[in-house]
């Protein structure tokens, strides 16, 4: 098999990509196969269905609630002890209820007088709370969780002593999830709370009906079957009748708690149209099927197309509807209707692409992080790859009941996903892991594999121990793909991060794109030959909300954003739209992929959240980590410039069909395989190749792994605040990756738990109290949002267009940081300069005495040899220049950073600051007891912390930006954060301190400091790994 350099990854290869050698390992024999052929068999959806409707169980609902039985017994307290939990994670209970023998009251409702606690609770969190075990509503917005994973216990006392002889205990009884179940626990009685009693024991994973967790990291527990018993009958037909029910169930439901709720804040089908979703919302299920019905034989019949028999149809519903006064409740009438609908809905010409779908079945990852399906996903092996042949009938109507299915590939013995087509349809790429090792001793890896379609003929393209997937064809024959081949951690929590990467169609050819320290989605191509994909950043924010749309060249040039920055949603699989100026995309969470799909008009800028639609409002957006794991909608892609190839879980269990969607509200399933999901549907059929944009590099700055930035006019897009002439230099900072631990196995650490002692600070040992700055970002007040925080108390109007924000917790930045250096800034703004290429960079701008002016708070990166330019500060990557001539610096040579006194290397607080406070400060500052001044010794204590820096953290003594989770993300102003804003140097200003002169030097690394967002240490090492001196401060909480 013909590998390139990634076939070599074994050998030296590994010392260029990563910086790390894989020694000691020799290359093992291949234990899965590296190519094959495939045996392509096509058979009837029809037949297939009823095959698979009739293997399946009865009833695979999960049960609501649990009710443990036991002799009855006198007690006043009943305690459950929970064991474990599904994913070993925190428990979840809506109610805990107890009953007397015989008896149907409920004697654990609060009403009753009855108390409940627990062993902990999750905080943060309003709908999750002690008081709700027992407060009678169900549901998860009124549960309790518990803040410990695995064991835990909750309790309920009860007013008196009596007989109890049953416990009943739900995670969630309105079925919308479940996860976070309780498997394991005792239930244990007393009179007095002291002397227990096990009354009885409850293990629900010995009783599953088939196997939940195949990865015991997993969070979640699979419900992978379709409900058949709610089926009117086991055929296409009673599927077809389910789909229509569940969109009707769905529709009467849209949230009016969200700001792109059309109930609250209406949308155009069109950009630039009219109001539309406001008013098909609140339609009645009928009417809404006869109003859509109406407007499709409009728009088709001005295709030229021929519908007198459906005018017909339509007439003779609304003649029905207006006959009977109870028509709005026929179901019969409403079916009949909603069937006539889709019978034309497939005579649209614009479907033709449909007639061959590419996709992958596979069950859910159910992961607990978008970024994290390789971690703790549920990875049950099944499926394949697959294509759906759609036939047509004399009218030209598709017939998806009369299709047939193709197995490509057989994927049973492990998982494939993110298939995709070259642009003449004739060989597919997709990512296949297989549930055995390809190397024994080893985890198992998704790799990037080729089939063609001419003789079945497969290859594996890459492998090694790292994961590699999301494939996207370039113009140029290569593939672009997503990877953790950039071995670091995601830098946030726990697992692998992987991002954008390209290679040559064989495997040769390795070249990092992205040079981000956390996780990427979903690369696409657009018509300008551009790559389209979903990047993360948390820049001196916190996680939840920075996923955004970017663009890059297909040599790694000119990364762009698109679209989302400083906005409350976060974007994932997004696709240009054809023939008009927007993007389709899940608007996701930071806890899955999932959500409605949405369009964005991009000519409303990079940051305007007025340019969202969502095409499916049935479907709430997830916020921050709430998940949207059913009865939700993923993977668009466009069929024409109105309809969407999606996959859809239109219920509460865990199955994923195909559907067709448009812009206007219709919604047609096309296919679903009862036993598992079907996802990342693509039309199989040739398609225009965009043009290969041609690349642009200066070879000796490659050489030295070097590129040149030009500045125009850093006060553009600065804001009035900032005098011309103010600024004097611009700080090249770079955000610090965490290299992944090398094991001599040959693979790298896939796991950091506990996570926060990995980080560059220890933000669940020292945080602050809440700090401001101001936004002028105008959707800063945009309200309702469904989030956890309660944003009226963050965001307060100070005058037109600007708001004071106040952050949460006071979470000094966790990752490490470092300066490259500075370059001065010439009097017109301009500058320009050489940097390092291949890094995570972002700029600061500095006054004269090296405070900190404005922070680009979103990252940049070069390539090898790239040369790029930008406008100002601030300001759209893509906006035309101001008019006016040449600017001063960039007439010049580039010039070369001038490193910091103490040198390019990652910023240490014990290396740079602490000595500072040791030879001006530590004298009076000491830590006496009793004195009101912050103790500003270098002593540790027990939790590896300096005694200088908890205080200046914990006192309020500097001033620095949230990285607590959850918090919105906004532009600050200028000169409303920072050095500038830290009562530190007002202290060393004052009287008091008349005698205390620190150098240049000192000054800048204090300021430095505080401007990188307070770092503590320079690099990752997990902390109870970090000395411990002898003289350590005693911590008194």
């Amino acid at each position: 098999m013909k590998m390139g350099s990634l076939r070599a990854w074994g050998c030296g290869c590994a010392v260029l990509v990563l910086g790390v050698a894989l020694a000691g390992w020799a290359e093992p024999a291949e234990r899965v196969p590296a190519a094959g052929v495939s045996l392509m068999v096509r058979r009837p959806v029809a037949e297939e269905l009823v095959e698979k409707l009739a293997r399946i169980p009865v009833e695979q609902a999960e049960p609501r609630t649990c009710a443990v039985e036991f002799p009855a017994q006198q007690a006043r307290f009943i305690r459950l002890d929970i064991r474990t939990t599904g994913g070993n994670t925190e428990p979840c209970l809506d109610e805990l209820e107890v009953y007397g023998p015989g008896g149907p009251d409920n004697l654990a409702l609060g009403a009753r007088g009855a108390v409940a606690s627990a062993s902990s609770v999750l905080a943060g969190y309003a709908i999750h709370a002690v008081a709700h075990l027992n407060d009678g509503l169900y549901g998860n917005d009124h549960s309790w969780i518990s803040a410990t994973s695995g064991t835990a216990w909750a309790q309920i006392e009860l007013p008196q002593a009596g007989a109890v002889s049953r416990v009943v205990l739900s995670r969630d009884r309105e079925g919308r999830f479940r996860d976070r179940l309780v498997t394991g626990a005792d239930v244990r009685v007393s009179l007095d709370g002291t002397v227990w009693q096990t009354a009885a024991t409850l293990d629900l994973a010995a009783d599953a009906p088939f196997p939940r967790r195949h990865n015991p990291m997993s969070v979640y527990d699979l419900m992978p079957y379709f409900p058949a018993a709610r089926l009117s009958e086991k055929s296409w037909q009673g599927i077809v009748r389910y789909a229509f029910l569940c969109e009707r169930e769905a529709w009467s439901r849209i949230p009016a708690d969200d700001y792109l709720s059309p109930l609250v804040t209406d949308r155009p089908a069109y950009p630039g149209g009219e109001p539309y979703w406001g008013r098909v919302v609140r339609l009645a299920p009928l009417e809404r099927v006869l109003v859509q019905f109406a407007e499709m034989i409009e728009r088709l019949e001005a295709q030229g197309l021929d519908l007198a028999a459906e005018q017909e149809q339509l007439a003779r519903f609304r003649a029905s509807a207006a006959s009977d006064p109870g028509a709005a409740d026929d179901e019969a009438l409403y079916l009949a209707a909603r069937a006539a609908k889709r019978q034309l809905f497939f005579r649209d010409p614009a479907l033709a692409p449909l007639e061959r779908i590419l996709f992958a079945k596979r069950h859910p990852f159910l992961e607990s992080h978008n970024y994290s399906e390789h971690l703790d996903g549920t990875l049950e092996p099944g499926g394949g790859l697959f294509v759906l042949h759609i036939p047509r009938d004399t009218q030209g109507r598709l017939e998806p009941g009369r299709a047939e299915i193709e197995q490509l590939f057989d994927g049973s013995a492990g998982i494939v996903r993110d298939p995709v087509s070259d642009y003449d349809a004739r060989t597919v790429f997709f990512a296949y892991r297989p549930e055995v090792p390809e190397v024994e001793g080893w985890h198992s890896y998704w790799h990037l594999y080729a089939l063609t379609l001419g003789d079945g003929r497969w290859q594996r393209l890459t492998e090694g121990p790292f994961h590699d997937f999301d494939p996207a064809v370039l113009p140029d024959g290569g593939l672009a793909f997503n990877t953790t081949r950039c071995a670091v951690r995601f830098l946030c929590w726990r697992p692998q991060a992987y991002v954008l990467h390209r290679m040559e169609r064989d495997g040769s050819g390795l070249q990092r794109l992205s040079f981000a320290n956390l996780s990427e989605w979903r690369p696409s191509v657009m018509s300008d030959g551009h790559i389209l994909w979903t990047r993360s950043e948390y820049l001196d924010k916190g996680a939840d909300f920075g996923h955004t749309l970017w663009t890059i060249r297909p040599d790694g040039t000119h990364p762009a954003l698109v679209f989302g920055n400083n906005t409350p949603n976060c974007y994932s699989q997004a696709q240009e739209v054809p023939g008009t100026g927007e993007l389709v995309c899940t608007l996701m969470s930071h806890g899955d992929h999932h959500g409605p799909i949405a369009l964005i008009d991009r000519s409303r800028g990079p940051f305007d959240t007025g340019a969202i639609t969502n095409i499916t409002p049935d479907t709430r957006p997830s916020y921050q980590m709430n998940r949207s794991h059913t009865e939700t909608f993923r993977d668009p892609y466009p069929v024409s410039r109105d309809h969407f190839l999606v996959s859809h879980n239109p219920d509460r269990h865990h199955n994923w069909a195909l559907y067709v969607i448009d812009r206007y509200g219709n919604r047609e399933l096309l296919y679903v395989d009862p036993e598992i999901s079907s996802k990342r549907p693509s039309p199989l059929c040739p398609r225009v190749r965009p043009p290969m944009l041609a690349s642009s590099v200066e070879p000796a700055l490659a050489k030295e792994n070097l590129g040149v930035f030009s500045v125009q006019d850093v006060y553009h897009g600065l804001g009035p605040e900032v005098a011309r002439g103010r600024v004097k230099y611009l700080r090249v900072a770079e955000e610090v990756p965490a290299r992944l631990e090398h094991l001599v196995c040959g693979q790298y650490r896939d796991d950091h738990p506990p996570f926060e002692d990995f980080y560059a600070s220890p933000i669940h040992r020292v945080r602050g109290p809440a700090q401001t700055y101001l936004t002028r970002t105008a959707n800063a007040p945009l309200l309702p949002l469904a989030t956890n925080v309660n944003w009226q108390q963050h965001v307060a109007e100070k005058g037109a267009g600007l708001y004071e924000v106040t952050e949460a917790a006071g979470w000094p930045s966790y990752v490490a940081k470092m300066s490259h250096g500075v370059v001065p800034v010439a009097q017109d703004g301009s500058a320009s300069f050489v940097a390092p290429a291949s890094r995570q960079l972002y700029f600061q701008l500095l006054d004269g005495e090296f405070n900190e002016i404005q922070r680009m708070r979103s990252v940049i990166q070069l390539q090898p040899g790239e040369q790029r330019s930008c406008i100002g500060c601030h300001e759209d990557r893509q906006a035309a220049p101001p008019g006016a001539g040449l600017r001063e610096a960039l007439i010049r040579q580039p010039v070369r950073l001038e490193p910091p006194p103490w040198g390019a290397v990652p910023f240490a607080y014990e290396d740079l600051v602490q000595p500072v406070w040791d030879r001006h400060c530590t004298a009076c500052h000491s830590g006496t007891e009793g004195s009101p001044t912050p103790d500003l010794r270098g002593a540790l204590d027990p939790e590896r912390v300096p005694a200088s820096y908890r205080a200046l953290i914990e006192g309020g003594w500097v001033h620095y930006f949230d990285y607590t989770y959850g918090m919105r993300h906004f532009k600050a102003e200028a000169l409303s954060f920072g050095t500038l804003r830290s009562r530190l140097f007002g202290v060393l200003g004052d009287a008091a301190h008349q005698d205390i002169s620190l150098s240049e030097n000192e000054m800048r690394a204090v300021k430095a400091w505080i401007d990188f967002n307070c770092p503590l240490w320079p690099d990752y090492i997990q902390r109870e790994q970090r000395p411990v001196q002898r003289d350590r401060v005693a911590r008194s909480d």
